[in-house]
């Protein structure tokens, strides 16, 4: 009994330690292994995303 009690507690505590822990944020951080592709992309969709939004934009 004093086991089943005792594993019941153990249980309980991490459980408790695990719904705690995955409170925590999560930071995704992306590479690009080609940076210049990056700027590429970057330069050829800003002006029409610019277009699109602008009416957001104060």
């Amino acid at each position: 009994m004093k086991k089943l009690i005792t594993g019941l507690a153990a249980v309980l505590a991490f459980g408790f330690y695990g719904s705690v822990n995955s409170a925590k944020s999560i930071e995704i951080e992306v590479a690009y292994p080609y940076s210049g592709l990056f700027d590429v992309t970057f330069q050829a969709i800003m002006p029409e995303f610019e277009k699109s939004t602008s009416r957001y934009s104060s």
